[in-house]
């Protein structure tokens, strides 16, 4: 999130940004039960919930959907509305591709089932895909946007398999020879 902010000249001179950051508790902590996330409106977290415009949850994807039915269940009720996540603009940012929720002695049916995809929130979801490794290109290193395009075309599966061994076929540009070789 902080390479858009840095691309984004015109806002950072513009408009005024505030944030705030706290810890939301980690998926353990959220019964899978829950309803709403233990914040009262007369506290300062409640506060804040209910007067922000916009609310950004990083890797999204490894948290349990029940924790985003409770975020919005808490949203609806502090802001006193009925609308999705209770008329706050969520954004989530995260890669399906990556790790799903953790389930404790669940099965892999059960962490899909956890899934924000298996949610009644992800039909209101608008969803952007970044295609393009910003941190390479601010970083002005070619061979780490080399290497990012490479893991981009592997992980949708654009780069070919060993059928013998399923394996990924990778071409080597270049071949060390020692540890030493790598570092220099």
């Amino acid at each position: 999130m902080a390479v858009a902010v840095f691309l984004l000249p015109v806002v950072e001179q513009h408009i005024r940004l505030s944030s705030c950051h706290w810890t939301w508790p980690d998926n353990s902590d959220i019964p899978v039960t829950s309803d709403t996330c233990n914040i009262s409106k007369g506290t300062g977290q409640g506060h804040v919930l209910k007067t922000c415009k916009l609310i950004v949850w990083d890797e999204a994807t490894m948290s349990h959907r029940n924790a985003f039915h409770a975020l919005d269940k808490t949203l609806q009720d502090l802001r006193g509305s009925s609308a999705i996540m209770g008329g706050a603009t969520v954004v989530l940012s995260g890669d399906f591709r990556q790790t799903l929720p953790i389930v404790t002695r669940g099965t892999p049916a059960d962490q899909i089932n956890a899934c924000l995809k298996n949610s009644y929130l992800w039909h209101h979801v608008e969803k952007f895909s970044l295609t393009i490794p910003m941190w390479s290109r601010i970083q002005g290193d070619l061979s780490a946007g080399q290497f990012a395009n490479k893991l981009l075309q592997i992980e949708d599966g654009k780069v070919p398999e060993d059928p013998t061994t399923g394996l990924t076929i990778m071409p080597c540009d270049q071949i060390v020879n020692s540890p030493d070789e790598v570092l220099s």
